[in-house]
C-alpha cells in the first residue's frame, strides 16, 4: 500500500474530488489526490508533503490526524525503512519536503538501472558501481547510506544474482490430485523456530518434512500458504525448551550434510509458574547435558530468556538462579544469551502475565526491568562470568534484540542466527561459506569497538545480509522461519507467539506428522 502511494509523489494534476487539495498554510500549491475516492475526498496533503509527514510520524512515534490520511493508513504502523527521515515543513518553495520529493520518473529510472547493472557489476569498477547506487538512491528520493537495510534495497533493485533466501525453485509436491510443480522459497538457513517449539512438539513432523525436502508455511497475517524448499538448505537453527524428541532425528541431518545448532532456553521460573508445561528443572538440565554430549558444547547456546522482574524477582534473585543453573552446566556451553521481557508492547502478554500469581492488571508492567535493575543484573552476571572463568569455564554473555549498550559489563549484542558461529562450525561447506561471505556494513547497533578506541565502528554482515523480517535491534542474519504462531503448548505466560491457549489446543488437534504444514491445513 505504501509503495503504491509513494509512487504518486512528484506527479502533477489537481484533485478531481469535491474537497480542496491543499493543506491550510499551503496556499496556491496543488498536488495529486491520494485517496481517489468516488464522490470526492476529504481534505488531504499534496504527495510530497504527505510523505514528509509519514517520515516525521515514524521519527517521533506519533500518528497525524486521520483527516489528513489516505483511507485507513493511520490505523497501521509504518513499515520498516532505514532511509533518513524527512523533516516536516509546510510545503512552500525550498522546503525540505519539496527538496526531497521523489521524482515522477523514478520508476523508469529504476528500470534503466536494472538494465545497466549487469555491465557495471561485471566491469568490477567501484566508481561505476557507486554511481549506479547513487542513481538508485536519487530515483527513490533517499539519502544514500550504507546501513544493512540500504544494502538489501540496492541488491534487490539491481536484480543481482544473490545467495539470499529470496531465491525460488520449482519443486514437485504430491497433492490429493497427484504430483504437481510449485514455486517454493529456497532458503540457505532455516529457523525452526522463533514462533513455536518444533523440537519439543513437532519432531516427527520435522523428520518427515526433511525427507520430503519441503514444507508449507502460512503467513500469520493473511493466512496465505507458501512452499519452503530444503533443496538449498545448508543449516538449521533450532529454538527449544525441550529438544529431547528431536535428538533421534539429528543423524538424518548429518547424513544430508546439513549443519545445525540449538538455542536452548533454560529458565527457572518454577515458583512463579510462568512456564507451566516445560517440565522439571532438573530434567531440563539433564537434557541440556545430554544434547551437548552428542553434538558438542559449541552447538548448544544457553538462553535465560526472558528476564522478568517483579515481587520476589529482583536482580539478586535472577542472578542467583542463573548462577545455580550455571553451576550444573559448567563447561557445557560457550555462551549465555538473555533479554528482558517486553510486556507493554503486547496486549496478550499483559493478559497472560496478569493471570499469574505474581501479577495483576495493576502491576503487570512492573515485569519490565528498569534501567537501574538492568545495570544491577549485568553487574552480577559479569561477576558470575569472571568467577566461572577463574574456575576454567570461559563463557560469553550476550543480549538478544536489546537496544541497551552493555559493553561496559563486557556483554555483547547477540546474533542468534549467527554467521560467525556457522563459519566456525562448518568451514568446509563451500555453499554455506559463500552465502556467509563477510561484507562490512556501516552503521549498526552491533558494531564492535573501533580500533584504538576512536573512529567509526564497522560491523561485518555476510553477503546474505541482516534479517529484515526482525526488529531493528535484532542482529540475526537472513533465514526463513518455518514455525507458526498459536502452536506452542508450553503456554509460557510471557510469550507473544500465542493468542490464547484455546487456539493452541485447536491447532494442535489439527496437527498431523504427515501434513505439509504444522497445523495440517
Amino acid at each position: 500500500m505504501y509503495a503504491g502511494l509513494r509512487r504518486l509523489a512528484g506527479t502533477s494534476g489537481a484533485c478531481t474530488g469535491r474537497a480542496g487539495n491543499a493543506l491550510p498554510g499551503d496556499p496556491g500549491r496543488s498536488g495529486p489526490c491520494l485517496q481517489r475516492r468516488p464522490g470526492g475526498c476529504r481534505p488531504h496533503l499534496p504527495a510530497y508533503t504527505f510523505f514528509a509527514l509519514l517520515d516525521t510520524e515514524k521519527a517521533h512515534g506519533k500518528k497525524f490526524p486521520s483527516a489528513f490520511a489516505p483511507g485507513k493508513s493511520t490505523d497501521r504502523r509504518l513499515p520498516p525503512d532505514e532511509g533518513e527521515p524527512l523533516r516536516f515543513a509546510p510545503a512552500q518553495a525550498g522546503s525540505p519536503a519539496q527538496k526531497t520529493a521523489r521524482p515522477g520518473g523514478c520508476r523508469m529510472e529504476k528500470q534503466r538501472i536494472r538494465q545497466d547493472a549487469p555491465a557495471a557489476l561485471t566491469a568490477g569498477n567501484d566508481a561505476v558501481k557507486n554511481g549506479l547506487k547513487d542513481r538508485l538512491f536519487t530515483a527513490r528520493g533517499q539519502n544514500r547510506d550504507n546501513g544493512p537495510g540500504s544494502q538489501r534495497r540496492i541488491r534487490s533493485a539491481m536484480k543481482t544474482e544473490s545467495n539470499g533466501s529470496d531465491k525460488h525453485l520449482d519443486i514437485n509436491v504430491r497433492t490429493a490430485g497427484g504430483e504437481t510443480t510449485v514455486k517454493a522459497l529456497a532458503p540457505v538457513i532455516v529457523s525452526a523456530s522463533r514462533s513455536t517449539d518444533i523440537p519439543a512438539f513437532y519432531a516427527d513432523w520435522m523428520a518427515n518434512r526433511l525427507r520430503a525436502k519441503y514444507c508449507v508455511w502460512y503467513n500469520p497475517f493473511n493466512r496465505k500458504p507458501s512452499y519452503v524448499s530444503f533443496e538449498r538448505a545448508r543449516a538449521f537453527v533450532f529454538w527449544s525448551k525441550n529438544p529431547a524428541p528431536l535428538i533421534p532425528v539429528l543423524p538424518e541431518f548429518d547424513k544430508k550434510g546439513i549443519g545445525y545448532y540449538f538455542q536452548f532456553t533454560l529458565n527457572d521460573y518454577v515458583r512463579e509458574g510462568f512456564e507451566p508445561n516445560v517440565g522439571p528443572l532438573e530434567k531440563r538440565i539433564e537434557t541440556f547435558r545430554t544434547l551437548v554430549s552428542k553434538i558438542g558444547r559449541e552447538r548448544v547456546i544457553w538462553r535465560f530468556d526472558p528476564v522478568v522482574m517483579g515481587p520476589g524477582l529482583d536482580p539478586e534473585t535472577i542472578a542467583a538462579r542463573i548462577g545455580a543453573i550455571g553451576s550444573r552446566l559448567k563447561g557445557h556451553t560457550e555462551k549465555l544469551v538473555f533479554s528482558f521481557v517486553d510486556v507493554a508492547a503486547y496486549r496478550k502478554v499483559q493478559t497472560n502475565m496478569a493471570k499469574t500469581a505474581l501479577f495483576g492488571r495493576e502491576n503487570v508492567l512492573s515485569a519490565e526491568a528498569s534501567e537501574k535493575q538492568i545495570g544491577e543484573l549485568c553487574e552480577r552476571l559479569a561477576a558470575l562470568r569472571d568467577r566461572w572463568k577463574r574456575e576454567g569455564w570461559d563463557v560469553t554473555l550476550a543480549t538478544c534484540a536489546e537496544k541497551a549498550d552493555l559493553a561496559q559489563y563486557g556483554i555483547e549484542h547477540n546474533r542468534c542466527v549467527d554467521d560467525a558461529l556457522l563459519r566456525r562450525l562448518y568451514p568446509d561447506d563451500a555453499k554455506l561459506m559463500e552465502y556467509l561471505r563477510p561484507m562490512p556494513v556501516k552503521g549498526s547497533l552491533l558494531a564492535p569497538a573501533p580500533a584504538g578506541g576512536s573512529g567509526e565502528a564497522m560491523p561485518v554482515y555476510p553477503a546474505c545480509g541482516k534479517d529484515q523480517g526482525q526488529r531493528k535491534e535484532c542482529g540475526c542474519v537472513t533465514s526463513k522461519d518455518i514455525g507458526m504462531y498459536d502452536t506452542c503448548a508450553h503456554f509460557c505466560a510471557y510469550c507473544y507467539a500465542n493468542s490464547s491457549s484455546e487456539t493452541v489446543r485447536r491447532n494442535r488437534a489439527r496437527h498431523s506428522p504427515d501434513s505439509e504444514s504444522i497445523i495440517g491445513e
